[in-house]
């Protein structure tokens, strides 16, 4: 329900906790151990493998809705910047000292990679991440510039259409790679082709909650589930 004093949907942000703390788990009971190649520890928490899918869900259903009111592309652009960007530097310059106070040959970037990661657009600048679980910002920074161009050119209310060709696309892709036929990454991230049906069932499930369900919605959520 909406927060009558915010105007935030607390489900919402429920799941945003709930992800955060899977992915956290996942990193410290198996993927810090499958790093550096430790012993597991005592027990460990596999699901949370799927918290970063549903950050993506959450992100598509967001960014739909706030589009969808009618946000200038401006506004939207500075809403993300100020949202994001102050938050992650923070988070960046920790990380990077820590680095530099107990130096990782897997992890070890130099002060100008460190510099380029801070516009978060070091993916496309060939430079390492600072640290390789910063990989889904570049997945959401691609989000956001696609939505952005959509809303400009005034294919919000198409969504349905979009998003058919667009896992069209998703699914000829995966059809390659069954055949041998693989895609550069680049290419893959850029056209959100990974990742792109998590976002995309996140817009579906605010087309139906904010106008209702159809046959149509129904069965691009389904496809969206076996991508």
């Amino acid at each position: 329900m909406l927060d009558g004093n915010t105007d935030r949907l607390q489900e919402l942000d429920a799941l945003r906790g709930i992800a955060a703390t899977a992915v956290m788990l996942f990193h410290y009971t198996i993927q810090y151990h499958e790093l550096f190649d430790q012993p597991h520890s005592t027990w460990s928490f596999s699901p949370g493998r799927y918290g970063v899918q549903l950050f993506f869900v959450i992100s598509g259903f967001v960014i739909f809705l706030s589009l969808s009111r009618g946000t200038s592309l401006w506004d939207f652009a500075a809403n993300r910047i100020i949202r994001i960007y102050p938050a992650y530097w923070v988070c960046l310059s920790i990380t990077f000292a820590a680095m530099v106070a107990n130096p990782l040959p897997e992890m070890n970037v130099s002060l100008m990679d460190a510099a380029l990661n801070a516009s978060m657009l070091n993916y496309w600048l060939l430079v390492p991440y600072v640290d390789g679980a910063y990989w889904t910002l570049t997945v959401e920074l691609t989000f956001y510039a696609s939505m952005g161009a959509m809303h400009l050119f005034g294919w919000l209310q198409k969504a349905e259409r979009w998003i058919s060709i667009w896992l069209s696309l998703i699914l000829i892709t995966s059809w390659g790679d069954l055949h041998g036929y693989h895609i550069p990454t680049v290419i893959r991230t850029t056209v959100l082709l990974d990742h792109g049906h998590f976002f995309f069932a996140g817009i579906l499930f605010y087309r139906m909650k904010s106008s209702g369900f159809t046959a149509l919605r129904w069965l691009l959520l389904a496809v969206c589930k076996d991508c």
